[in-house]
Order: structure tokens, then C-alpha cells, then sequence
């Protein structure tokens, strides 16, 4: 819809219930901060917000459910909210997210994509939900600051290099 424009200013108005794949994708020049998603929407799609880099605090509706693949990838968000009730993030959803320091999984998100974490070289801390059994491939690789993992229990898999150049994990129980 919007898609690698000059976009400046942006209201999503109460009665917004979906968004397209890529619809603000590229849109450097929002001057949104915080972006605010309104409620009622249950799913951010492919790439919608990917390459958005104005915003620094991401607020997202008690209503979501998916935050598919790329839907924030390469921003410069250093905060979030992950409301409880998210079921699934998908690949890459926030690779290379730089400037996020802390990240706190609901505990239904149990559906955790490929690389959902990846290089985001800020982050100090993230907690991994007790319903999820699979750690995907390169789940939280090139995240350079990271230095504690707690696995839970019901933990059967851990994919290729989930934690691939960590280099300061010293802790992972």
C-alpha cells in the first residue's frame, strides 16, 4: 500500500482490522514514535513494517496473534510489548532489530521462527516461554550481548546455530 515512500504522517484509525504483507515496508521517514498498532488487528503480515526505522517503541494490541516473517525487520526500536495471547513470531520477524535490549516472550507464544532474534546486538536479555519445544535454526545467532539462556524443560529440539556467534553467552542451563 505504502510501500518505500516518503510517508511522514500516519494515524491508523480505531476501525483498521488488517493489514497487507509489506504495506509500510521501506517507509523510512514515518515520523510515528511510538508505533502504535491499533486493537482489533491479530496479525502484522510479511514484511509490513520491515525497514522502518523512525520509530523507536513498538505498542501492539492485546488482539494480536501472528507477527509474521521480516514484519519488523531491520528497525531501530529499542522497546516493545509482546501482548500475552501471541501465538506465533515468524522468521526474522525482528533480525537485525539492533537497538533491542530486552525481550519478554508471552507465554503463548509457543510458534517461534527461524531467526526471529537474529542479530539484534543490543539485546541483553530474553525469556523463552515453558510451551515451546523446538528453539528454531539461528533463533538468537549474531546476538552479541546476550549472556544468559534458560531452556526450558518441554525443550526436545534446538535447531542449527540458534545461538551461532553469541560471543558473550558464558551461561546456558
Amino acid at each position: 500500500a505504502f510501500s518505500n515512500m516518503r510517508l511522514k504522517k500516519i494515524n491508523f484509525p480505531a476501525s483498521l482490522k488488517k493489514f497487507s504483507a509489506g504495506s509500510f515496508c521501506g517507509c523510512h521517514w514515518m515520523e510515528v514514535d511510538p508505533l502504535v498498532i491499533p486493537e482489533g488487528i491479530t496479525e502484522i503480515p510479511w514484511e509490513c513494517f520491515a525497514h522502518c526505522q523512525s520509530f523507536r517503541k513498538l505498542v501492539l494490541p492485546q488482539s494480536l496473534k501472528i507477527l509474521d516473517g521480516f514484519s519488523f525487520y531491520n528497525t531501530r526500536m529499542d522497546e516493545m510489548n509482546l501482548p500475552e495471547g501471541l501465538d506465533s513470531i515468524g522468521n526474522s520477524a525482528f533480525w537485525s532489530s539492533f537497538l533491542l535490549r530486552r525481550v519478554v516472550l508471552p507465554e503463548s507464544a509457543i510458534h517461534l521462527g527461524i531467526g526471529a532474534f537474529a542479530q539484534t546486538d543490543s539485546l541483553r536479555s530474553i525469556n523463552i516461554p515453558l510451551g515451546v519445544t523446538e528453539i528454531p535454526n539461528l533463533f538468537l545467532a549474531y546476538s552479541n550481548e546476550i549472556d544468559t539462556i534458560i531452556i526450558p524443560d518441554g525443550v526436545t529440539r534446538i535447531g542449527n546455530s540458534a545461538f551461532q556467534m553469541d560471543y558473550d553467552l558464558s551461561y546456558v542451563r
